[in-house]
């Protein structure tokens, strides 16, 4: 009897209990909620936080047409590590890997990644990595194993130069190098090389060797002091071997302006102070600046 009054106890305690509390959980409809137009709110959140990253990428890009801006009127911000723009590669991730599936399916996502491909040529074209071909997932062209010797060997020479951050001779022979590689025969023949040369080496080639004539240019700053200081102090009393080491070096100097001249620059757009220590000291443009060290290379 005992046992029975047990389970009529229980029993009555689970009635109780579902009485209680299936009004309450009535209360809650099951998820998701289906807003009007069938949209839930898990929907509207992440269609925000698309819409988010959406408008952080363009705030991205638009610093970069800010920056590339700022280096057209003065090119020797390249050089400076400040005040750079967020990394064009991880743009570049942004385009083939973004941050959910989803994003490919939003109707901005098109035209930004459109926008994010057409800065590369520019963006190029001052030096500054782009990522290799193969992260651009070759541009959708099948690339033979033939034709990866040619894709890795130019890139590879690329990579090495762009950390260069002084004078090199041999940044310039590899420049040469690439240049004969790209009058080759097969570079004109072969549809993928001739497309890799022309839309994605050629502006590589064009900002490592615009790059480098920055870097000239910064660099002549103050080895024209050097020199100039070198010539007033030794001069009078130099020997032959003597003249002929400041000959020698300047005729240097004057090599790498006409180098400056080469990669596009008009020599009168482009100035330098006459003693780098000294803030108020004369600025003289390229082309003043050469004739300068002609009076050196003249003097008997």
């Amino acid at each position: 009897m005992a046992k029975h009054n047990l389970q009529l106890t229980f029993f009555a305690a689970l009635i109780l209990t579902a009485g209680v509390a299936g009004p309450a959980l009535a209360q809650f409809p099951q998820l998701p909620i289906k807003l009007p137009g069938g949209v839930s709110p898990q929907d509207t959140r992440k269609m925000q936080s698309l819409d988010r990253n959406i408008e952080e990428t363009r705030a991205k890009i638009q610093t970069w047409e800010t920056y590339l801006a700022a280096v057209a009127a003065s090119p020797r911000k390249v050089l400076e590590r400040v005040g750079t723009p967020p990394s064009y590669d991880d743009l570049r991730r942004w385009t083939f890997t973004p941050p959910w599936p989803e994003m490919k399916s939003h109707p901005q996502y098109g035209p930004v990644s459109e926008q994010i491909k057409a800065l590369r040529s520019r963006v190029a074209r001052i030096g500054l990595y782009v990522g290799e071909w193969r992260t651009w997932e070759y541009d959708a062209k099948t690339v033979s194993a033939e034709q990866l010797k040619y894709v890795d060997s130019i890139e590879d020479k690329f990579n090495g130069m762009r950390g260069s951050s002084g004078v090199s001779e041999k940044t310039d022979q590899n420049l040469k190098f690439i240049a004969d590689v790209f009058k080759r025969p097969e570079m004109d023949k072969d549809p993928v090389l001739q497309y890799f040369r022309d839309e994605v080496a050629k502006p590589q080639w064009e900002g490592v060797r615009w790059r480098h004539a920055v870097v000239k240019i910064n660099y002549l700053e103050g080895a024209q002091k050097s020199l100039r200081d070198d010539f007033d102090r030794s001069w009078k009393n130099c020997a032959k071997q003597c003249k002929e080491r400041i000959w020698g070096e300047t005729k240097r100097l004057v090599t790498y302006i006409d180098e400056v001249k080469a990669a596009g620059f008009v020599l009168k757009d482009h100035t330098i102070m006459s003693d780098p220590r000294e803030p108020l000291s004369a600025t003289w443009n390229l082309e003043q600046l050469k004739a300068e060290l002609g009076k050196i290379l003249k003097a008997k």
